[in-house]
C-alpha cells in the first residue's frame, strides 16, 4: 500500500468513526412515539435523585380509536407511588398540546390514573398552563411537571430545546404573512380564504392566496385564529399582539432623505393624491397623537412607495437637506408599511394603530415601552366594543 493510500485509507477511517459516535451522541431531531421511552429513561431523575422519582413506563397494546392512553406511568416518591396516563405526541404546537391535555384527562375518567401528557419540549409557560389546569407533563429534553392535587406539586424547568419544531414559528408573523394576522385587527371574522385576502388588499397591499392559506394554518395550529363551521375567526387577540410584537422587523428600507416643507401638509398630500399609484403614509411612531395623549419629540418618519415620483410630484413644496428639516422621507418595498392607513383629513394618512404599537413596543426607550402599553389597551378595548 502506497503512502497516499494508507492516507486516504486513515482519513476514511477516521471520518466513519467521527459520523457513529455524533449519532450516539445527538438525540433524534424527529422523536416518534416508540422512542419516546428510550429518550425519557435516558435523561435521568428528571426532578433529581433527593425527590426519589422514578418513572416506570410500560407500552400498552398498538393504538387504536377505543384504546386507552398511549403510556402508563408509575412515579414513585418516599413511600408513596401515583400511577399517571399518559397522552404523547411528536409535535409541539399550542393546538397538539391541547389535544393531548384533552385526550390525558379522557383516559384519566376512563382508568382513575391522574392525567399527564408528553410532548417534545415544555417551556415556562405551557407549564404554568398545566399547573393551573391540574395535569402534569414531561418533555423529551429534562422539563416537567408533577400535579398529585393535595399531595404533591414538582417542577422542573430550564433545559433548553432539543427537538426544535420543523414549521418556521415565526412564518405568520414576519414580513408580508404578517398581513393575514394583521387583518384580524381590521376585522374580527371571516367566511373564506378568499374574504381574508380581498379584504387584505381592500387594506392597501398585496399578497398571494397560497401566502395566505399557509399563514392561517399556522395561526390556527398556534389557536390565535379558530376555523370551524365555515367560519375564520379572531380567538386569542392579546396572546397574537404579543406574538407579532415579538417576531415584529421594521420595513426594509431603499433610501432614506431629510425634507424641509415649504407647504402646508395639506398641499403636499393634494399633489401626493394627484398621482396614481404613489404613497406617502406617516410610519407608526409618528401616528402616536391619534392614539393616545403621549407625545414623542423627534422629528415625523414618512414611508413612501418611489422616493423620484414622490419628489417630482411634490416639486418646489419641499428641499432636501441634512439641517433644520422637517421630516424624514423612508423609501420602501413593503406593502405592509402602507397597509390599514388611516385617512386623516386635510393631511396625509396615518398609520392604524397597530403599527404604532408594533414599532413603540420593538424599541427599547421607556418611554416607547410605555406608550405602546396604552395603544395596545386601546386596541383591545376598540376589539371588545366592535365585537364582530
Amino acid at each position: 500500500m502506497t503512502f497516499i493510500e494508507k492516507i486516504f485509507l486513515y482519513c476514511a477511517i477516521f471520518l466513519y468513526r467521527k459520523m457513529t459516535t455524533s449519532r450516539k451522541m445527538k438525540p433524534s431531531l424527529t422523536p416518534t412515539e416508540a422512542s419516546i421511552p428510550a429518550i425519557i429513561q435516558s435523561l435521568g431523575p428528571i426532578f433529581g435523585p433527593q425527590v426519589g422519582i422514578d418513572f416506570r413506563i410500560r407500552d400498552l397494546e398498538p393504538r387504536a380509536e377505543t384504546r386507552g392512553p398511549d403510556y402508563l406511568i408509575r412515579v414513585r416518591w418516599q413511600d408513596s407511588q401515583f400511577d399517571f396516563a399518559a397522552e404523547a405526541k411528536t409535535d409541539n404546537t399550542p393546538r397538539v398540546v391541547d389535544d393531548a391535555v384533552r385526550l390525558a384527562r379522557r383516559w384519566s375518567a376512563r382508568s382513575g390514573n391522574l392525567p399527564m401528557v408528553i410532548v417534545p419540549y415544555l417551556g415556562e409557560k405551557r407549564i404554568d398552563r398545566l399547573e393551573q389546569e391540574l395535569v402534569s407533563g414531561i418533555d423529551l429534553c429534562g422539563n416537567g411537571i408533577i400535579v398529585v392535587p393535595g399531595k404533591m406539586l414538582l417542577r422542573a424547568t430550564g433545559k433548553p430545546n432539543r427537538f426544535p419544531e420543523r414549521r418556521s414559528e415565526n412564518f405568520a408573523y414576519k414580513g408580508k404573512a404578517s398581513l393575514v394576522p394583521r387583518v384580524f385587527f381590521r376585522r374580527q371574522s371571516f367566511q373564506s380564504v378568499n374574504e381574508v385576502l380581498a379584504e387584505i388588499r381592500q387594506a392597501g397591499a398585496e399578497i398571494s392566496l397560497p401566502t395566505v392559506s399557509k399563514s392561517l394554518a399556522a395561526l390556527a395550529s398556534d389557536l390565535m385564529i379558530e376555523r370551524e363551521d365555515g367560519r375564520i375567526s379572531l380567538l386569542m387577540a392579546e396572546a397574537l399582539l404579543g406574538r407579532l410584537a415579538e417576531y415584529y422587523t421594521p420595513p426594509q428600507m431603499r433610501r432614506t432623505m431629510r425634507v424641509k416643507f415649504a407647504g402646508t401638509e395639506q398641499q403636499v398630500a393634494e399633489r401626493v393624491g394627484d398621482a396614481a399609484g404613489l404613497r406617502l403614509v406617516r410610519a407608526g411612531a409618528s401616528s402616536i397623537e391619534k392614539y393616545t395623549a403621549g407625545l414623542r419629540a423627534d422629528y415625523p418618519v414618512f414611508y413612501t412607495n418611489d422616493m423620484e415620483r414622490l419628489a417630482r410630484a411634490i416639486g418646489d413644496l419641499w428641499t432636501p437637506t441634512d439641517r433644520f428639516f422637517d421630516a424624514t422621507i423612508m423609501e420602501t418595498p413593503d406593502d405592509f408599511a402602507f397597509f390599514d392607513a388611516r385617512q386623516k383629513p386635510g393631511g396625509l394618512p396615518e398609520a392604524p394603530a397597530l403599527e404604532v404599537f408594533l414599532q413603540l413596543a420593538s424599541g427599547h426607550e421607556r418611554r416607547d415601552l410605555a406608550l405602546a402599553e396604552d395603544v395596545r389597551k386601546r386596541i383591545l378595548n376598540d376589539l371588545a366594543k366592535r365585537g364582530d
